[in-house]
């Protein structure tokens, strides 16, 4: 007898993402990125079609030093950086269709806090 898989359990009460002074926070992942670990944020187009509601973005956050922030990391969040990597280049990206907010919303917001180039 085979049982169906559990799904994950979602965590409504954490943000996915936090820009603050800090830097940019994973607060379901309980890691943060200081602003000084990222040298520019992109925002490139979601592949594969724009989903159901729009036109959606990815927003990158390029890292100065990428093994130095893969090391600091939590071990599952390494795991999820490097396919990041692997299929998008960049191994700190988001989906803005999983936020709130819009991809340029974050760019602006990173520049605001930060100073941190936008493409």
């Amino acid at each position: 007898m085979t049982t169906a898989p559990r799904p994950l359990p979602i965590r409504p009460d954490k943000p996915v993402l936090v820009l603050d002074e800090s830097g940019v926070t994973l607060p379901r992942h309980g890691f943060t990125v200081p602003w000084s670990q990222i040298s520019a944020v992109r925002l490139m187009p979601l592949p594969r079609g724009t989903g159901r509601s729009g036109a959606h973005r990815i927003v990158g956050f390029v890292l100065a030093d990428e093994e130095q922030t893969l090391r600091t990391a939590p071990p599952r969040l390494v795991k999820r950086m490097r396919r990041s990597k692997s299929y998008f280049g960049n191994p700190l990206v988001i989906v803005d269709k999983s936020l709130t907010s819009e991809a340029a919303a974050i760019t602006q917001a990173a520049h605001a806090l930060a100073g941190v180039p936008c493409d």
